[in-house]
């Protein structure tokens, strides 16, 4: 299902992209972000594929692990 992100405005979306993935693999979504604006940043994440930065308190907002044929 698609979705959207609104931010206000000025706001920078931001998306963490585990390193250990394999070149290529989600080049699909690597493509919808940057034609959305969204900016990927690589780093060793410590659960799933994706995630969205720590919010204020410093906790993380947002997981996503995909998953073939699930």
């Amino acid at each position: 299902m698609p979705f959207s992100i609104n931010l206000k405005g000025g706001d920078e979306m931001i998306l963490l992209s585990d390193t250990r993935q394999q070149i290529g693999k989600h080049s699909n979504i690597e493509r919808y972000c940057r034609s959305h604006g969204i900016t990927i940043v690589k780093q060793k994440l410590d659960v799933g594929d994706y995630m969205l930065p720590e919010d204020a308190t410093g906790n993380p907002r947002v997981s996503v692990d995909t998953k073939q044929d699930l």
